[in-house]
């Protein structure tokens, strides 16, 4: 089995790249940790899902909760870690991979901490993990712990993305499990 992490602030590419590594590798599956903080938040706080899938969305003011619908999942992320521990999300997703044994290649799109990784590599200890961090200059990270939690750790492959989707393409190439 082969796991794909993917780094980056938010608006790098990592979405884009896991997306198009999954076109090339077959059996493969992109997922996200925060899917299931999305899909938490959405119920928890009776808002609309959507609201979570976009940056747009994630700006989106709730005069009802006065908050931000990103504040709203921050909060929800922070209390489930609180009352369900800490490694809750990276349980999930360790579920999720056990559970489907046919997917030989999972592209994570959204690592943002250290232990996620250490979780992994202690669940699937035969597994070849791979680190990608995709940076692009016109991005500027946002303010948040979880943004900045990698930003010393020394990845496997490093990714510029500052030119079209071809030339993404091109340099995640190399990414391909053979």
């Amino acid at each position: 089995m082969n796991i794909i992490m993917f780094s980056g602030y938010i608006g790098s590419g990592k979405s884009a790249a896991a997306r198009i590594l999954n076109q090339r590798i077959p059996d493969s599956k992109v997922i996200s940790f925060a899917e299931r903080i999305k899909d938490g938040t959405a119920e928890f706080y009776n808002i609309q899902r959507s609201l979570c899938d976009t940056q747009e969305g994630k700006a989106t003011f709730l005069p009802n909760h006065n908050k931000t619908v990103r504040e709203l999942i921050l909060d929800y992320s922070a209390y489930m870690k609180a009352t369900h521990g800490p490694l809750i999300w990276i349980d999930m997703t360790i579920t999720l991979i056990k559970n489907n044994p046919t997917i030989t290649t999972w592209l994570i799109d959204d690592w943002r901490y250290i232990n996620e990784l250490t979780t992994l590599k202690a669940a699937f200890p035969t597994a070849k993990i791979t680190t990608v961090r995709i940076t692009r200059q016109a991005v500027i990270p946002l303010d948040f712990e979880s943004e900045h939690a990698l930003d010393d750790y020394l990845m496997d492959i490093p990714i510029e993305n500052n030119g079209s989707i071809v030339e993404l393409t091109d340099a995640l190439i190399t990414i391909i499990p053979h």
